[in-house]
């Protein structure tokens, strides 16, 4: 959904990682920042400091910001639990926001506040790949390897898709396997019976994208170069 007045946004979600626990919506921060999280009790909310690291290593106090990863990640989510309702539940899509540094990590408040967590690549307690395994330990597994691969890739062509590309390749996939020799008789009959018929416009949209004539032709039953 795009960012217009009030609607939430799903347009700028950096990684979206689906397991057998949930979907993760995960924001990616690259600063060059020593980071400290604590709750903000006047927001209901964690509060992220960003301490820039000079060239030679020390922290410049001057230039110290609030970062705003968990507040956008928090839009995505919701936006998430809008789009995606029916088919995924709401306690099951994760807010994780990761800030990728080796500058410093510091965290001084609880993990899961509100829902969300605040992560780090670097080697610590809070790396993200160590929060992420502590939530799927805490809850029960709700798919099945093979109910996250349909919901992977249903996820793909739906969301990911903006040119088409995915699914064009899911329809080829699909066509791959041509007919034996031994039945390229009953093919070239079959195409002769088959009235002709005046070709369609190719198209494209979010959702759907261009159409190869060969795999069209295929899967009508036309089976020649």
């Amino acid at each position: 959904m795009r960012r217009v007045a009030t609607v939430e946004s799903t347009d700028e979600i950096d990684i979206a990682l689906l397991t057998t626990h949930g979907l993760y919506s995960i924001e990616v921060k690259s600063l060059y920042s020593s980071i400290e999280v604590r709750l903000d009790n006047c927001k209901d909310a964690y509060c992220v400091t960003a301490t820039p690291v000079g060239q030679d290593g020390q922290l410049l106090t001057n230039g110290i910001t609030i970062d705003m990863g968990v507040a956008q990640n928090t839009a995505h989510v919701r936006a998430l639990r809008t789009e995606l309702d029916g088919l995924v539940s709401p306690q099951r899509i994760f807010n994780v926001t990761t800030y990728a540094n080796q500058c410093g990590f510091e965290m001084h408040a609880p993990q899961g506040f509100r829902y969300a967590y605040v992560t780090t690549t670097s080697d610590c307690p809070e790396n993200i790949v160590e929060v992420i395994c502590r939530i799927e330990q805490k809850v029960a597994a709700c798919w099945t390897n093979a109910e996250v691969d349909v919901l992977a890739e249903r996820l793909a062509i739906s969301y990911t898709d903006s040119d088409g590309s995915k699914q064009a390749n899911h329809v080829k996939a699909l066509s791959t396997a041509r007919p034996s020799v031994a039945d390229s008789s009953k093919s070239h009959k079959k195409r002769a019976h088959k009235p002709k018929t005046k070709a369609q416009p190719k198209y494209q949209s979010r959702k759907s994208q261009f159409i190869d004539e060969d795999v069209r032709d295929y899967l009508n039953g036309d089976y020649e170069d």
